[in-house]
């Protein structure tokens, strides 16, 4: 069948090849794709157990906090331009398992329908709409926000006329086909290592908007959460409230408390303290993401936040501690490669009463918490988040006490 802007796309066949490529390959990404859910729990539970017996005085973990949605819950995702046998494809990029292999997969499972919507409709866009110079400027097409509203982003690696009419055209397509485009964005990003580099988060005007507004606004807990296309989101808002409510749970802000949330991103964790806690100081790299929580502070009249803008090294520590009351309370959410050389010693010389370490990498978790453990900290709970559901990974809340 046609889709209403004529594009020619069965999508019901389309669903009933789940993980499955054009080339009729199966997808083998998420390994727990074809498992029951609570089997899936499971395995994961006791492959963390078996992780966390390694640290000393290892702790029993609670169950896993599952997802809401266990399919289809990925609000964040995305799909590579590659080039196989010099024809453009869109793709999943693969893991170390599969050798970095490309997945053009029909349709992911675990991706709301939208998502696969919008990369099925780019497919046939880019195929059959005369996009040669279009096709090999992008790098991604990335969408992110909640299941309601969403963005869509356009990576390139150049910018010209011909790419400006094409987007145009793929854009009026996408916003007549689909319901809950909040906006749609060109990244031009020369760096393709990773999906958004570090070079656009710090040169914002490699940012242009072609439809929409200025980002999306998330709800968790009553509270409204507005970020930007640039700044970083949860993967699966299905589980955040649950997510946040176990994190304010842990570390139970009082009136007298005085909370510091290091990689802050758009305030997701702090606000919440902050209905608690005397204060929550705010740290986070990214201006933007920083503006993003000042903003979301005011909307939800948190007064007694704050919010900066700095790396989070050991010199930077160092210089908030001093700059303020002596906080009681720590939570930290680093980026997955964890928290650079010093910054959990120079941590730890501040008397927390008690820290929570969340970490969305398992790798790192056993060498992290090593380091606390030499600082003089030991676990008190660790709580589990089956933040992405039919694959290996977890998100993992550490509660840490001195």
């Amino acid at each position: 069948m046609k889709t209403r802007s004529g594009l020619k796309i069965s999508y019901e066949e389309i669903t009933a090849h789940a993980c499955r490529t054009y080339s009729h390959k199966k997808c083998s990404l998420c390994p727990y794709i074809e498992s029951d859910y609570r089997d899936e729990l499971q395995a994961k539970q006791n492959k963390l157990q078996m992780l966390l017996d390694k640290c000393p005085g290892g702790k029993r973990i609670e169950p896993i906090i599952p997802s809401p949605q266990s399919r289809h819950y990925r609000t964040g995702t995305k799909r590579r331009m590659y080039y196989i046998q010099k024809n453009p494809i869109l793709a999943l990029s693969g893991g170390a398992a599969s050798s970095g292999r490309p997945y053009d997969v029909m349709y992911c499972p675990i991706e709301p329908h939208n998502h696969n919507r919008i990369y099925q409709i780019a497919r046939e866009f880019l195929k059959y709409g005369g996009c040669t110079e279009l096709c090999k400027s992008l790098n991604y097409i990335i969408v992110k926000g909640g299941y309601d509203a969403y963005m869509i982003l356009f990576s390139l690696k150049y910018y010209n006329g011909k790419i400006n009419q094409k987007l145009n055209e793929l854009s009026k397509i996408l916003t007549f086909e689909l319901t809950g485009v909040s906006g749609l964005y060109i990244i031009l990003d020369d760096d393709t290592g990773y999906y958004i580099s570090d070079k656009v988060h710090t040169t914002p005007k490699n940012i242009r908007k072609i439809y929409g507004g200025a980002g999306v606004t998330l709800s968790v807990h009553g509270k409204k959460y507005f970020f930007s296309p640039l700044v970083f989101s949860q993967t699966n808002t299905s589980v955040l409230d649950d997510f946040t409510e176990a994190a304010v749970r842990l570390l139970n802000p009082g009136t007298k408390d005085h909370v510091l949330d290091l990689y802050c991103g758009y305030g997701l964790f702090g606000l919440l303290m902050s209905d608690y806690a005397a204060s929550v100081t705010g740290l986070e790299l990214l201006s933007e993401a920083v503006r993003c929580a000042r903003y979301n502070a005011k909307i939800n009249h948190a007064e007694n936040t704050r919010w900066m803008a700095a790396p989070v090294t050991k010199d930077s520590i160092q210089r908030v501690l001093a700059s303020g009351k002596s906080p009681s309370l720590l939570v930290l959410d680093p980026p997955r490669n964890g928290t650079e050389p010093g910054v959990i010693q120079a941590l730890a010389l501040n008397p927390f009463r008690k820290v929570l370490h969340i970490f969305c990498n398992t790798e790192i978790l056993v060498t992290e918490l090593l380091l606390w453990n030499k600082a003089g900290y030991r676990t008190e709970k660790i709580i589990p988040v089956d933040m992405f559901p039919a694959t290996e990974h977890l998100e993992v809340m550490v509660l840490l006490t001195k």
